[in-house]
């Protein structure tokens, strides 16, 4: 007799409770092309590569400054200086605190241009909100920063198995985590942009006052439940941030700065999960009081503030209002068409496309998907040109011109690695103007059409930022240019890049410039009257004209030969686009309007700071040195974890890293009363363009057992396995990784003959294996509100092949000389293949979806059992116990149709917030066999339920009942004609793993992100 167990699943699910920490939202790329180097402060380490030494300086200058009024505000210091990440390698604008390793990461461009934000000192604003973020959160840590959540997770298994394995494969998998910070959004996002009253680096500008208005006056506003967490589309995720902010301004000016640091205390308590509990301890009134009191006094001031506005409405009529986002509006050259990128059909307002709108026939038709920024035609009218951005050299994500001919539909890049972007082609046809950044500073560019002449014109210098330039009839450039500090101006230059002059520059937000076809008027918007409108200047005359009067807002205009103008206009859904068929002037005084929360007053316990005055145009000289390794404290996720036999076992997950991500390690530990014991450790080293990796594990198992003839007392089981790989990102989508997998699995076995009461014990090693693979990894599902619990569109799937060198015991012989005896083993050479590949494509309506499943598996040759294939259980055919279909071939075919049964609902019970509950009808077909093929079916529900729980962990429940049609037997057990049940509460459904992103300590730390 032999027993013997597969230890692969053990391995997968142990990693798929620990989904958060081992997966991510986005490919990344180890740049090993760039050298690293260190600042170090008082307070702060700042690490930078080349090419971005001012933005370091610079925010190595920013955190001396903020970080005495930050850390007496909440009264908390870090325990160890805090280290900041600069990068500069994609063009994208963010930050993001990672504030259980005291790490902060910058991505460096010269500004966000985020449509529903204004124009702030980039820098400050954004170091100050990062850095609010690891004071606040830190201060409302239940435990010590190495312990960042406690986790409840539990492995139920099929009573079916085979006669020779220990237990049947897993359907039950729960992983529940108790986090040791516990703040809803709203809050967390609200004292980050609040900082501290003094400081001025974040305002309650015409955008933020815009978003809030809007939806109060409209009814569309957030509930204060609805703010507590993320998982909307972008306009309610920025009204999270948005809202937060406003209500914890309202609450530090009505109840003293002070209020914020005593919430985050009340919030320290070990069992305190409410924050309605501490709300009221420091308020006296619980959040939903404070809520509707802040809500009652915005729908009073608001109504007051714009009655002006509303009895004198002008804001053309909409032609695009699909879509959150729909942007960039220019006219053709004949004055028939409009061109404009929208996010129509989408739920991000990244994800937008070009569109083209026919004045005469009041159609639309998109022409390209992924075009995002501003766009310009050529002036035959049959060209548009604009930019993408890319993966390019060196896997950089950098900003490139593209031309679009509109007749022949044919697209053709003109820019390679350049980061250009917002391009404007000149009235002769002959060059185009384009926007450049790096470390911080934008510049413009002029390039041929064919971009064979690529040069930059100017040499800006202090942080400068540059929006939309056009070109103006006489061959100047206008553009909006935000100098480091709040808010933009309009300024004119020559197309040589010299004689720079402001054509409008005054304490207001101005943006959007645009001339008019002859050059006389200038078209721009601008916050003066308290909303952003549309006004024009006479360049001649100097004189300006008000050409809309609206309640949200109006920006971006596009004028034609006829006078016409077309605009994004803000209501409370979204931008949409409207049409101005003739221009007449608007009484200043009908447009006249005050944000009654601009003029919210001071806490009374405010004092001012002199970090609010500052001079960032000249970094600071700081010594520089190479990079080397500097390594968090080991971070701790203890455990509890019901495993078989039904024991808890005890134990603890890890993870550590280098604070530039080039090396980490994640791993973990559990151990049972009778000492069964998982062990695993994931090594990473990304300096090199491939990332290499180290798995180990160890899985020992304790267990016995009785046949007609033998009791065995002590069945024990030690498997120990390791893998070198190599992961090869080839794109945003795609990724090859290679791998050499080695695995030795040893047990031992003590016990009695029956009837002759005769002990025995014998051990052996009874598999050792060495597996070279290669795995192709795609992962291409579209994000929208659906796609974690039901997408409609893209697809993931993985296509190995594997060459196996596998020795397995056969029988134990006795050498004639020396009388020992020998474990004897039969060797299997094999190549394998495998496919997994999931389709999703759109339901009858655009809420429901289809699922479409293939999975093949073939082995070229005999091999024994231990290596078959599975076709059954939780994450295959679930009408049929896992070990019920195997085989050396493979064939399963999965159709799933899902549809809502609620959405949206915000249902609280205990920590939970369930959001949207799904009915799934599934079926399959499809069989694992050695000989000839049988094909069996099944058909099953399942209910899915996408949760929040504590604020910040999105959660997937799911319950199946699957029935198997068929009725065989093997190996004198029936299967089929039943009814078989599943559960799984892990951070992702089985059937949408998680993109893998490289980097375990970067995977595993909370962190919050400005935008």
């Amino acid at each position: 007799m032999r027993l013997k167990i597969n230890p692969g699943f053990l391995l997968i699910t142990l990693l798929l409770c620990a989904g958060p920490f081992l997966s991510g939202q986005e490919m990344t790329f180890n740049h090993p092309e760039l050298s690293w180097y260190s600042m170090e402060t008082d307070h702060f380490f700042v690490h930078y590569h080349e090419g971005t030494e001012r933005t370091a300086a610079l925010l190595a200058k920013i955190g001396e400054e903020i970080y005495g009024p930050i850390t007496t505000l909440y009264d908390y210091e870090p325990d160890t200086k805090i280290h900041i990440i600069v990068k500069d390698f994609d063009d994208y604008a963010n930050g993001a605190a990672y504030y259980y390793d005291n790490k902060i990461e910058f991505w460096a461009p010269a500004a966000l241009d985020f449509p529903f934000r204004g124009t702030s000192d980039w820098l400050r604003n954004t170091m100050t909100h990062e850095f609010s973020h690891m004071i606040s959160l830190g201060s409302a840590r239940k435990f010590s920063r190495q312990l960042q959540a406690f986790y409840f997770q539990w492995l139920g298994y099929e009573k079916e198995k085979r006669r020779d394995v220990i237990h049947g494969y897993p359907n039950i998998l729960i992983s529940f985590p108790f986090p040791g910070t516990i703040t809803p959004m709203w809050f967390a996002e609200g004292m980050a942009q609040y900082q501290r009253a003094g400081l001025d680096y974040e305002s309650w500008d015409t955008h933020r006052d815009m978003l809030l208005r809007t939806a109060v006056l409209d009814g569309s506003e957030l509930d204060l439940d609805d703010m507590g967490y993320f998982g909307k589309n972008s306009l309610g995720n920025e009204r999270v941030y948005n809202q937060g902010y406003g209500l914890t301004r309202y609450i530090a000016s009505q109840y003293g700065e002070h209020s914020l640091r005593d919430l985050t205390v009340a919030m320290k308590k070990p069992l305190r999960v409410s924050f309605s509990d501490a709300v009221k301890s420091v308020t006296g009134k619980t959040d939903r009081a404070l809520y509707e009191e802040w809500l009652a006094w915005l729908r009073q001031a608001y109504t007051a503030n714009s009655e002006t506005v509303r009895a004198h409405q002008a804001g053309g009529t909409l032609i695009e209002e699909k879509g959150i986002a729909n942007f960039f509006a220019a006219w053709s050259p004949d004055g028939n068409r409009v061109a404009y990128v929208s996010n129509r059909g989408h739920d991000y307002q990244t994800l937008r496309s070009l569109w083209l709108y026919d004045v005469k026939t009041k159609e639309t038709r998109k022409l390209k998907a992924g075009v995002g920024g501003s766009i310009s035609w050529s002036p035959d009218g049959e060209k548009l040109v604009y930019a993408m951005r890319e993966t390019g050299k060196h896997q950089c994500r950098y900003y490139d011109l593209y031309i679009y001919d509109i007749k022949t539909k044919k697209e053709t890049q003109i820019t390679h690695d350049s980061r250009a972007r917002q391009p404007d082609w000149h009235p002769d046809g002959k060059s185009i103007v384009c926007v450049v950044e790096k470390d911080g500073i934008s510049n413009l560019a002029v390039t041929d059409p064919a971009g064979r002449h690529f040069r930059q014109i100017t040499d800006f210098h202090e942080g400068e930022s540059i929006h939309l330039p056009r070109f103006m009839p006489d061959g100047r450039i206008v553009f909006a240019m935000a100098e480091p500090r709040f808010g933009r101006d309009i300024a004119l230059i020559d197309s040589t890049g010299s004689n720079l002059t402001y054509a409008i520059r005054t304490e207001h937000d101005e943006r959007d410039p645009v001339p008019d076809p002859d050059g006389r008027f200038l078209y721009y918007s601008s916050d003066r009257s308290g909303i952003f409108n549309i006004y024009r200047r006479d360049l001649e005359t100097g004189e300006d004209m008000l050409v809309t009067d609206v309640l949200g807002g109006a920006f971006m205009p596009s004028v034609n030969t006829e006078g016409s103008c077309v605009f994004s206009r803000f209501d409370s859904d979204g931008f949409k686009l409207a049409m101005l068929d003739s221009l007449s002037g608007i009484p200043a005084d009908d447009a006249a309007y005050e944000s009654p929360c601009a003029s919210l007053p001071l806490p009374a316990d405010a004092r001012t700071w002199s970090a609010g005055e500052f001079d960032d145009r000249q970094p600071p000289e700081l010594k520089s040195v190479p990079y080397k390794s500097l390594f968090s404290k080991f971070i701790f996720l203890p455990r509890i974890f019901i495993d078989f036999p039904g024991k808890p076992k005890i134990g603890s997950y890890c993870y550590n890293g280098d604070f530039i991500d080039k090396f980490s390690f994640f791993g973990g530990a559990a151990v049972n009363s009778q000492f069964d014991t998982d062990l695993f450790g994931i090594f990473e080293y990304r300096r090199f363009t491939p990332t290499l990796s180290l798995e180990l594990y160890q899985v020992r198992r304790k267990t016995t057992d009785e046949t007609e003839y033998f009791r065995y007392d002590k069945i024990h089981f030690n498997m120990i396995g390791a893998t070198l790989g190599m992961n090869w990102p080839m794109n945003d989508l795609n990724r090859l990784r290679t791998s050499l997998d080695y695995s030795r699995y040893r047990s031992s076995v003590s016990g009695f003959v029956k009837y002759q009461n005769v002990p025995f014990k014998m051990a052996t090693t009874y598999h050792k294996g060495l597996v070279a693979g290669a795995e192709w990894q795609h992962y291409g599902i579209p994000p929208t509100l659906t796609s974690r619990i039901a997408p409609n569109a893209g697809r993931h799937f993985s296509i190995r092949l594997d060459y196996a060198m596998q020795d397995f015991f056969d029988f134990i012989e006795q050498d004639s000389e020396t009388g020992l005896l020998i474990d004897k083993y039969r060797s299997y050479d094999y190549f394998q293949t495998g496919l997994d590949w999931h389709e999703f494509l759109p339901g009858m309506l655009r809420s429901h979806s289809t699922a479409v499943r293939l999975r093949l598996g073939w082995i070229d040759r005999k091999v024994d059992p231990f290596y078959h294939l599975y076709a059954g259980g939780l994450d295959g055919m679930k009408g049929y116990p896992f070990y019920s279909l195997e085989g050396r071939k493979l064939v399963h075919l999965g159709l799933a149709y899902r549809f809502p049964l609620m959405r949206n609902m915000n249902l609280k019970f205990a920590m939970f917030r369930l959001k949207d509950v799904y009915l799934s009808l599934y079926g399959d077909s499809g069989d694992a066999w050695v000989k000839e093929a049988d094909s069996k079916e099944d058909v099953g529900v399942q209910l899915r339920m996408g949760l929040y729980t504590y604020y910040g962990f999105p959660m997937n429940l799911a319950f199946d009942a699957a029935y198997g049609l068929d009725k065989f037997t093997i190996r004198e057990t029936e299967y089929g004609g039943e009814w078989r049940f599943y559960v799984t509460l892990l951070f992702n459904f089985m059937d949408l793993p998680p993109w893998p992103v490289q980097g375990a300590a970067r995977r595993a730390s909370g962190s919050g992100r400005m935008y």
